[in-house]
């Protein structure tokens, strides 16, 4: 299967976790112009700029294009790939949960986010390997143009939505640190929000966060500003989210899906 996806959408990182977490077989691709290249490929059939995209084909059928995080998670249950979703705990706890994620901490990140140097940062990630292709520079030459493209243009459009949301982007750093005070009493002493397993909540939350963790700042502001519970929480999903580019399905008992093998 092949993952596409914007890597500062929520949505997107979302997705990308719960693979993860479930270790599906697949392939990332989120370089830009990959991402460019499958627009036009299926532009008939894909609505643009709609991320998350999985492109599935199991045995002879007929190749699956899935576009956006419900479509490509009912596929993952329909087809036995996730066969008991732990994650799923339809908790009044974890609704609660993912309200803070997508409706508070989201939107109070948009504006932290307008600062021309964060869009930036975010924007053009910093892992080096994500623009390698195998050292070829044309094409290399060609994903910059892509992305400083992109960059550009949504460096214009913050700063005037800076001085639209003024104040809010005044706010917008102690109300991350108050929603995260939040995030941390809801945690409480459990491993992740759902217990000894991430529920809805936790991969909301941790979506939003990665989708703008490309930012240098933003992550020496989680180190060094979040309180200790949640940046132990966010190291915590890191390690059950990895993702391995090699990764082979293999049969996984139902009672330990989710965790990680144990290394011999």
């Amino acid at each position: 299967m092949d993952f596409y996806m914007q890597h500062d959408c929520p949505e997107s990182q979302r997705v990308f976790a719960i693979l993860n977490f479930y270790q599906i077989s697949f392939k990332k691709n989120d370089t830009p112009v990959y991402l460019q290249h499958i627009q036009q490929k299926y532009r008939d059939k894909i609505p643009k700029d709609k991320w998350p995209m999985l492109i599935a084909k199991i045995n002879f059928e007929d190749e699956k294009i899935l576009v956006g995080a419900e479509a490509i998670e009912k596929y993952l249950y329909d087809n036995f790939f996730i066969s008991v979703a732990f994650h799923q705990t339809f908790s009044a706890a974890a609704k609660q949960g993912v309200e803070l994620a997508e409706n508070q901490v989201n939107k109070t990140l948009e504006y932290l986010f307008l600062n021309p140097r964060l869009t930036f940062q975010n924007g053009f990630r910093n892992d080096p390997t994500t623009f390698r292709l195998g050292a070829r520079k044309p094409i290399l030459h060609r994903v910059l143009g892509i992305a400083f493209k992109r960059i550009g243009s949504q460096m214009v459009k913050n700063t005037f939505k800076l001085f639209k949301h003024r104040k809010e982007y005044s706010n917008s750093r102690k109300e991350l640190l108050e929603a995260m005070e939040e995030w941390k009493v809801r945690i409480g002493d459990k491993t992740f929000h759902g217990g000894d397993k991430p529920d809805e909540a936790d991969f909301s939350m941790y979506g939003v966060l990665k989708a703008k963790y490309n930012s240098s700042s933003f992550q020496r502001f989680i180190e060094d500003q979040f309180p200790l519970a949640v940046y132990r929480w966010f190291l915590r999903m890191q390690t059950a989210c990895r993702y391995e580019e090699n990764r082979l399905m293999v049969a996984v008992d139902s009672s330990t899906q989710g965790q990680r093998p144990t290394p011999a």
